[in-house]
């Protein structure tokens, strides 16, 4: 969701890192499912101190995660509504 790294040349690679995620929420579980990288491209393995930088989160999967939360407060505000 574009973690992204350096290559030894010093390049802009895709990170090779899977994120786990525990939640109970079926939106932001649909939305992180759906945008699974599908492998169709190279990844960089996060050796020799390149990790550090992927302690913090992609804009792309922050808004994924924050869209979900919105979605299920939405749902939650709409059936409060209509008992």
């Amino acid at each position: 969701m574009g973690m992204t790294t350096k290559d030894s040349e010093g390049n802009i690679a895709a990170a090779k890192k899977r994120t786990g995620i525990l939640t109970n929420s079926d939106s932001v579980a649909s939305l992180l499912r759906d945008a699974q990288c599908q492998g169709d491209h190279e990844h960089e393995q996060l050796l020799s101190g390149k990790a550090g930088p992927c302690q913090t989160y992609p804009e792309r999967f922050c808004r994924a995660v924050c869209e979900g939360v919105k979605h299920d407060i939405d749902t939650i505000r709409w059936k409060q509504r209509h008992p």
